[in-house]
């Protein structure tokens, strides 16, 4: 091995206070793992070279540090710093390729010029390719991408990992001599992102966040970027280094931890966000200052019951083209947590075939598609015994009662066993019953508390338009009941018939009998034509209102 002094003349550019403009989003690649980047210790010849690095702050240190300019804005100053190692892979007189490093000795505070000691082993000089910092070069020469897919969010670890800087040069070996062909100009590769992530706020249980950004072209993917264990108090300033992309559609994937400490590894995963970006465009050495992602809910594919099955679900949020829960006979569900279903249409969001029995925990918010009940029978369809509890938000479709018969659909008897129900029935139909042209069986609200609101032509307890219903039934039980049905054409009950519907059993509140058999007994026809009937057992008054 030769040992000889070469002196390497090289400007190294790096810019610093860049400022940043984003046109959309961003996203990115699996990676094999890292290679091995620990310095080189064969024998070593000394190549020592002086750079400057521009624009510079005067400070000797190759950190990433956030500042403000003349407007007051976040900036984002770049400086060397004394023992940072740049790699250089370069060719050896034996013809193979090597990565070696070099090593910046000492740093002007005024003007920026760093000196540099190279350890390269016996170079045959022509082209080199140089990488900062020195741990992203693999030994092949290659950018090693796997710490973008190990990031924290912060701009301590982007500074000290992730700041790419690239260049090519041509090393010339002249006898005891060495320069550089022309000046060496290292090109940062990324930007710099700071994003504020939103939408990520429904279960308070939720104390850390995983973040995937997926860059694709042409439905491939390109670069995968991954943050983990980003606090919930930090999603409104995570710092992510991105390498530049024209015009590529970015996926971010957010996955929120039930986590005490970022090191717990008991708690599992529960929900999991997403928002999708076509078309983004992000520049190199440039710094997004704000870049605010909302990822909603990811939807969970729709579910099927088997027949006589009991289930046990937690925090469904389904958006399907047809039912979000299918049930295909006798089904009983326990819904825990914070549940939302809705329904594409012709059908519910939970659909029913046989008997229904629906025990709701945490909440739960149900949209019926076109035509269909929110809970019950979709569009002509049938659902046996519909018994229900809990807190429940249900908005039938058009044509389809909140909880019960859709469209020329029929359901069996329909229980109230207690909690808090809002119900808003579609158009021409009940908030609790029938659809128009349906039919439902009896209706026993047995406690709890209910607030109902028909739609057009329909009571907000019993029929719709041209449907029936049996038996209405609010006991003593009932803690309090508001029902509205909403206007006043043709003969039309709160409670009882729809337009054109019929009511073919006994409509009973607080044990007083106020309709039976198509007849109204005693003052039932004021009650049950009012606009709004209430009912409040701490008071034991019935109101009705015009």
């Amino acid at each position: 091995m030769k040992t000889i002094n070469h002196i390497l003349a090289a400007v190294l550019l790096v810019p610093c206070a860049v400022l940043f403009s984003c046109s959309k989003g961003v996203d990115p690649v699996e990676e094999s793992p890292a290679e091995e980047t620990s310095p080189e210790t064969e024998e070593s010849l000394d190549v020592i070279f002086t750079a400057t690095l521009a624009p510079k702050d005067g400070a000797a240190t190759k950190v990433i540090t956030p500042g403000t300019d003349a407007q007051d804005k976040e900036v984002l100053n770049v400086s060397w710093a004394v023992d940072e190692k740049i790699a250089i892979y370069y060719q050896k007189t034996d013809l193979s390729y090597k990565r070696g490093y070099a090593d910046i000795t000492a740093v002007d505070p005024v003007t920026g010029v760093a000196t540099v000691e190279a350890h390269l082993s016996d170079p045959l000089g022509g082209k080199a390719t140089f990488i900062y910092p020195f741990t992203l070069m693999k030994t092949d020469g290659e950018m090693n991408m796997t710490p973008f897919r190990q990031q924290n969010g912060t701009i301590d670890y982007i500074s000290a990992n992730l700041d790419a800087a690239t260049t090519t040069g041509t090393i010339v070996v002249d006898g005891g001599t060495a320069t550089v062909s022309g000046s060496i100009q290292m090109e940062s590769q990324c930007c710099i992102c700071k994003f504020n992530f939103t939408g990520m706020n429904a279960d308070p249980t939720e104390n850390y966040y995983d973040i995937t950004i997926t860059e694709k072209e042409g439905g491939s993917t390109v670069h995968r970027y991954i943050a983990t264990n980003i606090a919930k108090g930090n999603l409104g300033e995570v710092y992510m280094a991105l390498f530049g992309a024209e015009n590529k559609d970015f996926t971010f994937s957010i996955q929120g931890n039930h986590k005490n400490a970022p090191d717990d590894q008991a708690a599992m995963a529960k929900r999991s966000y997403s928002r999708s970006m076509a078309g983004v465009t992000l520049y190199a050495k440039r710094f997004y200052r704000s870049l605010t992602i909302n990822c909603p809910r990811t939807p969970d594919n729709p579910i099927v019951i088997r027949d006589g099955d009991s289930v046990t679900l937690e925090d469904v949020y389904i958006q399907s083209s047809e039912a979000g829960i299918t049930c295909e006979g006798d089904a009983t569900i326990f819904l825990d947590g914070e549940n939302y279903i809705s329904a594409g249409g012709g059908y519910a969001a939970i659909q029913g075939n046989g008997s229904l029995s629906i025990l709701v925990s945490g909440s739960l918010e149900a949209h019926g598609g076109s035509g269909a009940a929110a809970i019950g029978s979709g569009l002509n369809g049938t659902c046996g015994s519909i018994s229900i509890g809990g807190s429940i938000t249900a908005f039938g479709g058009e044509n389809g009662a909140a909880i019960g018969a859709g469209y020329n659909g029929a359901c069996g008897d329909i229980i109230f066993n207690g909690g808090i129900i809002t119900a808003y029935g579609g158009r021409y139909s009940a908030a609790i019953g029938t659809g128009s042209d349906s039919s439902c069986g009896h209706i026993n609200i047995i406690g709890g508390k209910i607030y109902v609101y028909g739609g057009e032509f329909a009571a907000a307890i019993g029929s719709g338009l041209r449907g029936s219903c049996k038996n209405i039934d609010i006991p003593a039980g009932i803690n309090f009941m508001h029902a509205e049905r909403m206007n006043d054409v043709g003969d039309i009950l709160c409670l009882g018939y729809g337009y054109n519907g019929t009511c073919t059993g006994h409509i009973n509140i607080n044990g007083t009998i106020y309709y039976d058999a198509c007849t109204f007994i005693g003052g039932g026809s004021a009650v049950l034509r009012s606009r709004i009937v209430e009912y409040d057992q701490k008071t034991g008054e019935l109101v009705y209102e015009n």
